[in-house]
């Protein structure tokens, strides 16, 4: 898939979809549903991303920059797993996928365990974070998810 890279003006085909303000899809798959969301041609909304650092979204974006910073299989691994969430209406159904691999870290961050030996560190990425009555997260209502690390896990 072919996309434009919003802060460098640069095309580049990449396996992971770019899906949040600072970057854009091709537009023969996706159209503006409603301020903020995305839409499939097929009518579903979507997950989006939004990256913490500029060099995280290049790792997660650019799989040649993902295996020279975290080797091959690590690099595939994280691949698949932006992609699951990319394909998934709302975090709770990410959480639902993979329950067994998410750590929750406070009540609004939470970690997915890679077996490569790394976790990707998430949070809403709502500017209105949807909030339960314990304060946690309501992944429910999150369309959006913040990317804020990728760490190597201890143990």
């Amino acid at each position: 898939m072919e996309m434009l890279d919003v802060e460098s003006g640069a095309r580049e085909g990449t396996g992971v979809l770019r899906r949040y303000s600072c970057m854009c899809l091709g537009t023969a798959s996706v159209e503006s549903a409603e301020p903020g969301r995305t839409r499939s041609k097929w009518g579903d909304e979507r997950v989006e991303l939004a990256f913490a650092t500029a060099e995280l979204r290049r790792i997660c974006e650019s799989r040649r920059r993902a295996i020279n910073v975290l080797g091959a299989n690590a690099a595939r691994e994280l691949a698949q797993r932006l992609a699951d969430i990319l394909a998934l209406s709302t975090a709770a159904e990410f959480a639902d996928l993979f329950s067994g691999d998410i750590v929750d870290r406070s009540p609004s961050e939470r970690a997915l365990r890679l077996e490569g030996g790394h976790e990707l560190v998430f949070c809403a990425g709502h500017v209105e974070v949807p909030v339960m009555e314990d304060g946690s997260t309501n992944l429910a209502e999150v369309s959006r998810l913040r990317i804020i690390a990728l760490e190597a896990r201890c143990g």
